[in-house]
């Protein structure tokens, strides 16, 4: 007869605890991934959301009128427009050479405790842009620009200060560049702008026009990369069980 050897309790109990514990090993990752590819949906489906009216908004800025400089002073007060001015190059700069800016502190992901409500790390406003800046228009018409506080200062430079805690940085324009404002033209050579753009008017249009596609772009790579994910986290936790 055959003599069959007994196996060590200990050596049994060993290797039923390293194989389990690299079952859970993988079977948490499983879940980590399959977390990630949750989220990386969920951008794709905002992106996807987005694009349409990313469209229409660009649809409804290339028709708003585009009047040059001696149209812009005879025009209605309160019309919405786009139009060309430059930053004076003799504009007082701050200590970062920037004649127009912003400052923004980086905040960290942060929960009430009392209203048990969450804010996601990002970039916060601390110091709002300059109130009113004056600017000359192509042909040297003074032009005094105010600024919502939340204006988007789109392609501005920017920044960052070093070795700060925490993260500060300054956004703005330098002396002598020409910006394209979105705004509304207020009257007496007033413009309030609630979008600035470093370039000329049909720059700000092609930016404006390659939106949609970035968004539609985006929104791909986001699903593929959520299919992805869902398809490796699920072979993870098939082989975890």
């Amino acid at each position: 007869m055959t003599e069959r050897r007994s196996i060590d309790p200990k050596l049994s109990f060993l290797a039923g605890w390293f194989l389990g514990r690299r079952s859970r090993r993988r079977s948490g990752l499983g879940c980590l991934v399959l977390l990630v590819a949750l989220f990386a949906g969920m951008s794709a489906i905002a992106s996807l959301v987005s694009a349409p009216l990313v469209w229409n908004n660009a649809r409804q800025t290339a028709n708003l009128p585009k009047p040059i400089a001696a149209e812009l002073t005879s025009m209605v007060p309160g019309e919405q427009v786009l139009t060309v001015a430059k930053v004076p190059a003799d504009l007082p700069i701050d200590s970062h050479g920037l004649a127009q800016f912003r400052t923004e502190i980086y905040v960290e992901y942060a929960t009430d405790q009392s209203s048990n409500e969450s804010s996601s790390s990002g970039w916060r406003l601390v110091e709002p842009t300059q109130a009113r800046i004056g600017m000359l228009l192509p042909d040297g018409t003074p032009l005094l620009v105010q600024l919502v506080p939340q204006a988007d200062l789109l392609n501005a430079e920017t920044i960052e200060a070093l070795d700060s805690t925490p993260r500060i940085r300054y956004v703005g324009y330098l002396p002598g560049q020409t910006l394209a404002l979105h705004g509304i033209w207020e009257g007496d050579n007033l413009f309030t702008a609630e979008k600035l753009y470093a370039g000329t008017v049909d720059d700000y249009l092609d930016y404006q026009a390659r939106m949609p596609g970035i968004s539609l772009i985006m929104a791909l790579l986001c699903g593929a990369i959520a299919l992805l994910l869902l398809v490796g986290g699920g072979i993870l936790r098939i082989v975890g069980r």
